[in-house]
């Protein structure tokens, strides 16, 4: 009986085994449910479409409905899971950029409207400037100098508004009459520098200083006379009046003339300093019938009588000179107050002024003739009246403050 229910237990596990067996063998040829393969189908369009979270999800919707569909669906859904990871990444990025862009929008709008109350402020400051109201120009032209700190203009004009010689300033300042050469021609250096000297010269040429200002622009390189002082007209049709200040170029810029010079820099000197010719033809010759001309002109050009001064002792090998007017020096003497302020420059005569010195090679602080570095030209002669007025311009000011650099740069 007990071998009997043995063998009967051992039949029934067998039997199971094999409808089991021939089960799973059914099920594993069975074909995926038509519901499944439309999810599949769902995915595939939402893919092509773009919808890439919609198509994600018909697809685990699948894998969920067969799990046997893994071999078909799993690369589907690493596909599209890189494609909204990389899309996501695109989105932060593009978020990134349109918020740079952005801040670059609000800095443009910035710049334009601080140039905006740049220009208000500068305009304002040039109308009260002209009204002669320095307090209220002073206080535009700081406002604009707030937004613009590196402007020399506006630098020069905060001083000037500062100093009691301004109203010496201001007339000669309505007087200059701009000729100016030109930088993309190389006339002259966009470069700002300190200036701290000042040399005097004479044109060598007639008293019209568009005649010199032809010859600069005609110069080979950046050479330049910062200012000229015309001289008397020869008719009432020249052109210019006699002590017209014309300027060639603004004078925080610079360019060459003080031509070469042994045993200093003449780059150095040029670049820090400021370069003022009177329109004269300088040392002069007597001619056999009495009359006096340029040497090198000799007999071509007469200047009057009446020009010319005589010294005692010849000057660099010449007693007769042409004479400057009382209207150049005039203008001179504005232009240096006016220069002298601006660049703390020290005013006044100084007594080495006319022959070489070495004050003035080392490039110390100070007015100058040419002939304080150069021996080989006559240059400026010292005319009394020249050196009165050199002398006189040294005269009671207060503070302007600090006497820090004009400009950054050295």
């Amino acid at each position: 009986m007990k071998r009997f229910r043995s063998i009967w237990l051992s039949y029934n596990y067998w039997l199971s085994s094999l409808f089991l067996i021939t089960g799973l063998s059914l099920a594993a040829q069975e074909p995926a449910r038509p519901v499944c393969s439309e999810m599949i189908q769902e995915g595939k369009n939402e893919e092509s479409a773009g919808n890439l979270d919609a198509a994600l999800k018909a697809y685990l919707n699948a894998l969920n409905c067969d799990s046997k569909l893994a071999g078909t669906v799993g690369p589907r859904i690493d596909t599209v899971f890189t494609l909204i990871q990389q899309q996501k990444k695109t989105a932060e990025y593009n978020q990134e950029l349109a918020e740079r862009r952005l801040v670059e929008v609000e800095k443009q709008k910035n710049i334009v409207n601080s140039l905006n109350d740049l220009r208000e402020f500068r305009s304002w400051g040039d109308m009260w400037f002209d009204n002669q109201n320095w307090e209220k120009a002073a206080d535009n032209y700081k406002r604009a100098a707030a937004i613009d700190p590196n402007d020399p203009y506006l630098a020069e004009r905060v001083k000037i508004c500062a100093s009691d010689q301004r109203d010496t300033i201001f007339s000669l300042l309505n007087g200059i009459r701009q000729r100016s050469l030109d930088p993309d021609r190389g006339d002259f250096y966009l470069e700002q520098t300190r200036k701290k000297q000042i040399f005097l010269n004479a044109t060598i040429g007639p008293p019209n200083p568009m005649g010199a200002i032809q010859f600069l622009r005609n110069s080979q390189g950046a050479v330049a006379i910062t200012f000229l002082i015309a001289g008397k007209p020869g008719d009432e049709t020249a052109g210019f009046e006699d002590g017209d200040v014309y300027q060639t170029h603004p004078h925080w810029f610079w360019a060459y003339h003080t031509g070469k010079i042994p045993g200093a820099s003449s780059r150095e000197l040029s670049k820090h300093s400021i370069a003022i010719n009177l329109c004269n033809w300088g040392a002069l010759v007597k001619n056999e019938d009495g009359t006096f001309s340029p040497p090198f002109l000799k007999g071509r050009v007469i200047v009057p009588r009446e020009e010319v001064i005589e010294y005692e002792l010849p000057y660099r090998g010449y007693v007769y000179y042409h004479r400057y007017t009382d209207e150049q020096v005039e203008s001179l003497r504005k232009l240096l107050i006016y220069l002298t302020e601006v660049y703390d420059i020290p005013k006044g005569y100084n007594d080495d002024m006319f022959e070489v010195t070495r004050r003035a090679l080392e490039g110390r602080p100070g007015i100058f003739s040419q002939a304080s570095i150069r021996k080989d030209k006559p240059g400026l002669h010292p005319q009394p009246e020249l050196i009165a007025t050199l002398n006189k311009i040294e005269l009671p000011r207060k503070t302007l403050g600090s006497k820090q650099a004009f400009f950054r740069n050295n």
